[in-house]
């Protein structure tokens, strides 16, 4: 695999000073190294995409169910967090939106995963390479800001064919005729670690 931080190194130096350094092609080509998931995924095992609130979370929010998730999950099961790479997102008590990303962020870390074109390209690569998705949607979570992120992440797997398990305490969420016919399990807790419940007719 060429070396991603080369890659990213390259894309700096040389893209037009009017992108900030970045092309939009080279921000979906160094996201197709995928900054942290490997383009080349080792044989055997299962990819998970973590798909949840990010925008109006704290960085602990946005990371305790990952982490704790992907606990539970048997050997050779692998969790893929856009989150990964954000540890920046710490340095503010709330994940706002792309212009306080700006001011929290070096140059280089807004442009390789804070940038609108860097964060699209990247989830959706990442979606496109796992072979499920688990949608994490408490209401406390969505009433405070809806996770629009994670209802697009959710349409594309739902195009792509890919299992979805959706994980929420918000029945109105569960009940939306969209909701009800693109994902395969339902699971009405926010609080569960257990993602076996088939979806009912």
């Amino acid at each position: 695999m060429p070396d991603a931080h080369a890659e990213m190194q390259h894309a700096l130096r040389e893209g037009p000073s009017d992108s900030g350094g970045l092309t939009k092609g080279k921000v979906d080509l160094l996201s197709y190294y995928s900054l942290g998931f490997q383009r080349k995924m080792p044989t055997g095992r299962e990819y998970v995409y973590l798909a949840g609130p990010i925008a109006g979370c704290s960085y602990d929010e946005a990371m305790s169910w990952r982490d704790e998730i992907q606990e539970d999950f048997l050997p050779g099961i692998v969790g893929v967090s856009p989150m990964r790479l954000k540890e920046w997102c710490a340095r503010t008590p709330q994940i706002a939106d792309i212009d306080q990303y700006r001011t929290i962020t070096s140059q280089e870390e807004f442009l390789l995963t804070g940038e609108s074109h860097a964060i699209k390209a990247r989830d959706y690569h990442d979606v496109s390479r796992c072979d499920m998705i688990v949608a994490y949607l408490p209401k406390s979570s969505t009433e405070r800001r809806p996770s629009w992120g994670t209802a697009i992440e959710m349409g594309w797997a739902s195009d792509m064919c890919k299992p979805i398990v959706l994980v929420t305490d918000d029945e109105s969420l569960a009940a939306h005729p969209l909701v009800r016919e693109s994902v395969g399990w339902r699971r009405i807790s926010a609080r569960s670690r257990r993602m076996a419940a088939p979806a009912t007719p």
